[in-house]
């Protein structure tokens, strides 16, 4: 019996091209992936695979990338994907094709002390171990940073909470993601979060308030559909006890009336939840909350009757 000859014995120098497309992508020499990518075609290859690096590859040449690449433009465009995605300049494919990518490229010749990609601090390492599967080292990485100045940076409590969950650490996932939302909604990259359950409520959430709004609402969705417990060891934190004893910034406010109300509420529902047990409820944040979404106030006590009889009703 004959076996029928595979793709890459049909067309050697489209495989050959393939690859060394791949390849010069991932040293982010973009004039030589695009001339491999040309070959490729040539030679007759093709797949949404292709289209996808073909696009990924458009993207980073509009934003002047040739060969090689700096660090801290590296960040940027890291912090620029999502974006890129919502906008249709890339599918999700091309985001991960790019991640990947970043993910090599930074995290070469790193050694032990360093955490963070850019200068800037702005992408930690972790990041990218995470979108290369090495949650291990990315938790390590993420632990030492949060215990070593950096507690304040909800950016980082999510990434550790992601970490958390490819570990199958559920409570630790929960306290670090909890963290995350009382201290900064709108830091935390929830295009590439592996909290599949958060990243249900956040899409939803956003197809109807808008993705700012939505980010601020997150928090209180997240407990209202118990994917999140505000647990006294995810609030024992001192950035997040400051968080919680602040108004919001006024600048904020400014900026987005929604987003601010949203997020007022989520610090007034966060408070009422974490007052000790027998104290008495503060019924002039109850009516605050009423004021800022009644709609979402009259969910918050319908639940709050439900779980348990309502020790905090």
């Amino acid at each position: 019996m004959t076996t029928a000859p595979r793709q890459t014995e049909l067309f050697p120098a489209s495989t050959d091209a393939r690859a060394d497309a791949q390849d010069a992508f991932e040293r982010f020499d973009v004039a030589a992936a695009r001339a491999s990518l040309a070959r490729a075609r040539d030679a007759g290859a093709a797949g949404a695979d292709l289209d996808e690096l073909e696009r990924a590859l458009a993207w980073l040449a509009a934003r002047g990338v040739a060969r090689g690449i700096p660090l801290d433009v590296l960040a940027e465009l890291w912090i620029e994907l999502p974006t890129a995605v919502a906008r249709g300049a890339l599918a999700r494919a091309g985001r991960e094709f790019v991640d990947e990518a970043i993910a090599r490229y930074g995290a070469r010749g790193s050694d032990a002390e360093r955490r963070f990609l850019d200068a800037r601090e702005r992408v930690h390492l972790g990041a990218l171990l995470l979108a290369r599967e090495n949650a291990e080292r990315a938790h390590a990485l993420l632990h030492a940073s949060l215990h070593a100045g950096h507690g304040h940076r909800a950016d980082l409590w999510a990434l550790l909470g992601d970490a958390r969950v490819v570990r199958r650490d559920p409570e630790g996932a929960n306290q670090a993601w909890v963290r995350a939302l009382v201290l900064d909604a709108q830091a935390v990259d929830l295009a590439r979060t592996r909290h599949a359950e958060l990243a249900v409520l956040f899409a939803r959430a956003a197809s109807e308030h808008g993705e700012t709004v939505a980010r601020e609402r997150l928090l209180v969705e997240a407990w209202l559909a118990g994917v999140l417990e505000l647990t006294e060891e995810a609030l024992d934190h001192p950035a997040v006890r400051a968080t919680l004893s602040m108004d919001v910034d006024p600048a904020f406010e400014r900026a987005v009336t929604d987003a601010a109300s949203a997020r007022r509420f989520t610090r007034l529902l966060v408070r009422d939840l974490a007052r000790p047990r027998g104290a008495s409820v503060d019924l002039d944040a109850r009516d605050a909350m009423e004021l800022l979404d009644p709609e979402l106030c009259r969910r918050y006590a319908a639940e709050l009757r439900r779980r348990a009889g309502g020790s905090h009703a």
